[in-house]
């Protein structure tokens, strides 16, 4: 199969970004063109027809999950995903053997063909997708029909989409984030309506950072959201709590001369959320004023090594904030 038409069905593939073309300009109505065909595609369940060119093809499939993790849909982005893969999988099992080993070693390097099965390390399959029932399983490898390697390849594919972790939004040009945030009218509103206990970790709970969830006035808003996103990760938040404790914050900081938008906040917490890592600081806490009237909050704070050791000898109350869970 021609490198070209590969691209136009599976623009995912390693080397499509290839015909990427760099610099990529991205005008408000090409934005709207990529939004409206999002949207009719979920509507009909149907991928309908895809680009035309492996440019366009790549280029779209690059600004449909911008657009979708900067608007935070989550709800849109999964339908929309689980249809594009359903795409993928309808291809590969009409594709023959070079166009389905093409897609499969993008994912899967062990890759084999045995007979009439394909042999996968199971560690390899199972990272992408739990194997499905049918599946032998010997050795540490997988073995699949045809059927069961493409409904697999869906699998991983619908979760590469999903995975915006790479995807940094604060690179995005300033007119460009202002054209994506006026197309969010178009997408249906999030069918889900989660409701979210108050955070009870360790982290989320310091005086510290109980304090910069009450609202940080501005020139500090942003360095209180940084905080308040590492202690998010501290505590194992998962990411959809974590992104309503940081519109919370937003909702409380002081908007002053310029509001800390929830926008801002959420890609704040993107960012930290992929560089989870990140050190929880308490000098930086003391720096930007977070820790209270001279510092008060750290003198009987549990994150403190010292406070710790008296508190194991029975020499320092644990405040009733600071339980651990």
């Amino acid at each position: 199969m021609a490198s070209d038409l590969l691209v136009v069905n599976y623009p995912f593939l390693s080397f499509s970004r290839n015909f990427l073309s760099e610099p990529s300009v991205t005008s408000a109505d090409e934005l709207e063109g990529i939004a409206t065909k999002l949207v009719a595609r979920v509507e009909a369940k149907s991928f309908l027809l895809p680009s035309a060119s492996p440019e366009k093809a790549v280029k779209e499939y690059a600004l449909a999950r911008l657009l979708l993790n900067y608007l935070n849909n989550q709800d849109f982005a999964r339908k929309y995903a689980r249809v594009f893969s359903r795409f993928v999988e309808q291809n590969l099992e009409n594709a023959d053997e070079t166009e389905l080993m093409a897609v499969a070693k993008d994912f899967f390097s062990t890759i084999e063909r045995e007979n009439e099965e394909y042999v996968v390390s199971a560690f390899e399959c199972l990272k992408y997708s739990n194997a499905p029932l049918n599946t032998g399983v010997l050795g540490g490898k997988i073995f699949l029909t045809k059927e069961s390697l493409a409904g697999v390849l869906a699998q991983a594919v619908e979760k590469k989409f999903l995975d915006f972790s790479a995807l940094s939004v604060q690179k995005i040009p300033q007119e460009l984030r202002k054209s994506i945030e006026s197309l969010a009218s178009l997408f249906p509103e999030s069918e889900e309506k989660p409701v979210y206990d108050v955070p009870k970790g360790f982290f989320t709970n310091l005086p510290c950072i109980s304090f910069i969830r009450a609202g940080i006035s501005e020139g500090r808003r942003y360095y209180g959201a940084m905080a308040l996103c590492i202690a998010c990760v501290k505590d194992g938040l998962p990411l959809a709590q974590a992104q309503h404790v940081l519109r919370e914050y937003s909702a409380s900081c002081k908007s002053g001369a310029n509001p800390f938008t929830e926008r801002e906040a959420l890609a704040t917490l993107s960012w930290v959320y992929a560089h989870s890592t990140i050190g929880f600081s308490c000098n930086t806490i003391r720096s930007h004023g977070f820790a209270g009237a001279g510092n008060s909050f750290c003198a009987n704070c549990l994150y403190n090594e010292r406070n710790r050791r008296l508190l194991k000898k029975g020499e320092l109350n644990k405040p009733s904030a600071l339980k651990k869970e």
